[in-house]
């Protein structure tokens, strides 16, 4: 099986989560899954300013992420969920010299901002409530299209109809990776 050096992007709701996994198990065991959203709602649970941050639908502090993407960078194969979200963050991937050789590829999942607020809404997760969505939608437009345009302007961004089921979104990446070989 090869190697997977992927970071996942999208609207909240464009399935970032769901197709990380089915990704994961496609690329094996030995490639290291790091949902950073997950890792961040874990850390709130100890930390109030992150739970504070996620309570505002904000996104957290670069340095608690960019040491996320240094032990992503310690791993032969990974899969990133949900970040880079800032630009500086994506800027530190594409450029870091550790990087430069292979930075990974993102896969930006394009879905309508309706779609993806409906799909939130019957998640049900305490940051998807209705009043906290408006603000995490603003944000990624105001924000995390910054991280992709930077990915994209340097030839490493794949993006993909995330409208379909899973699956099927799943296997378009397989293929359009396989087709980058």
């Amino acid at each position: 099986m090869s190697k997977a050096k992927l970071f996942i992007l999208g609207l909240p709701g464009s399935g970032k989560g769901t197709i990380s996994k089915i990704l994961r198990d496609h690329y094996g065991n030995s490639t290291r899954y790091y949902d950073v959203g997950a890792i961040l709602r874990e850390q709130a649970t100890e930390d109030n300013h992150i739970k504070q941050v996620h309570a505002k639908g904000g996104l957290v502090d670069s340095d608690r992420v960019l040491n996320i993407f240094d032990d992503a960078l310690s791993q032969d194969s990974y899969i990133v969920d949900g970040s880079p979200r800032k630009p500086n963050e994506a800027q530190y991937i594409l450029t870091h010299p550790k990087w430069l050789d292979d930075p990974g590829i993102l896969i930006h999942l394009n879905l309508d901002a309706n779609v993806a607020k409906q799909r939130l809404l019957q998640r049900g997760r305490f940051d998807d409530a209705e009043n906290i969505l408006e603000t995490r939608m603003q944000r990624y437009f105001d924000t995390t299209v910054q991280s992709v345009e930077a990915f994209t302007n340097a030839n490493r961004c794949i993006t993909i109809d995330a409208a379909n089921d899973p699956n099927t979104v799943a296997t378009t990446i397989i293929k359009a990776l396989w087709d980058l070989k």
